[in-house]
């Protein structure tokens, strides 16, 4: 029975020492991760960047003419999707930096009634496009305690997918309300 003793010891150190090396494989690997996510948002938002100014460009010189210019709400439209891809990328950054540990929640006091507009207003275009009828419903005013950028994700998320979800012919709501204690 020692010898049998002996092995069980034997084999559970075998098997720790195999734990350990690849629990820190696990942590190299979430660390290029981070890395790679890092450094492919780093090289998407120079170009986003460059089409955001000129796109800003053009959209002040449309919107300088004396008459509204026929491209001006297609490069509004542009600037509006360039901003949100770049949105997207910087959530990739926050992607690496949470899973590095470096991301806390930036609260502020915000109309969560306009930010639910401006957010949710630009898939009117997508809803037309796909012959769905779309409809977003807040109230004029609702201040909230929260971290705008990510109620902007949430909402973006949500409303992309009714809309991509949702057949021709159907309805998509995007809706805020509050009850007496709180904001929904």
């Amino acid at each position: 029975h020692l010898v049998g003793f002996f092995y069980d010891i034997s084999e559970r150190k075998r098997a720790e020492a195999e734990q350990r090396r690849l629990y820190e494989q696990l942590k190299e690997l979430d660390r290029v991760k981070g890395q790679v996510i890092a450094n492919v948002s780093h090289e998407l938002r120079t170009p986003l960047t460059l089409i955001l100014g000129l796109t800003e460009r053009l959209v002040q010189l449309a919107s300088a003419q004396d008459a509204k210019h026929p491209f001006t709400d297609d490069l509004e439209a542009v600037q509006r999707n360039a901003l949100g891809l770049l949105k997207q990328v910087n959530d990739l950054l926050d992607v690496a930096r949470l899973d590095a540990g470096h991301v806390e929640p930036r609260y502020a006091t915000v109309d969560l009634a306009t930010v639910v507009r401006v957010v949710a207003s630009p898939f009117d275009v997508v809803a037309k496009e796909r012959g769905v009828s779309y409809e977003i419903a807040a109230p004029e005013h609702l201040l909230a305690e929260v971290d705008a950028d990510k109620i902007e994700h949430i909402v973006v998320n949500l409303v992309s997918n009714a809309l991509k979800f949702t057949p021709p012919g159907g309805r998509v709501r995007c809706s805020l309300s509050a009850n007496e204690d709180r904001a929904l």
